[in-house]
């Protein structure tokens, strides 16, 4: 009876947990100068992405200015 319990214990331990990833959030700041080789342009903007694993869902929020017509 002992290993009987036993085993239960360890077959439940055993079960995968349900997850409950936090978002992650990333930012940067987009401009010439920080390309590679470094350019210079009046152009610039700035760039925010969240993930969620659990949604299995990804943001991207954008802005930028000062492009010219090549």
């Amino acid at each position: 009876m002992r290993y009987v319990a036993l085993a239960i214990v360890v077959a439940a331990l055993m079960l995968p947990a349900p997850a409950r990833a936090i978002p992650m959030t990333f930012g940067g700041i987009l401009s010439g100068a920080n390309e590679v080789p470094p350019v210079t342009t009046p152009g610039a903007g700035s760039v925010a992405v969240v993930l969620d694993p659990t949604a299995e869902t990804i943001q991207i929020i954008a802005s930028f200015f000062g492009q010219i017509a090549c």
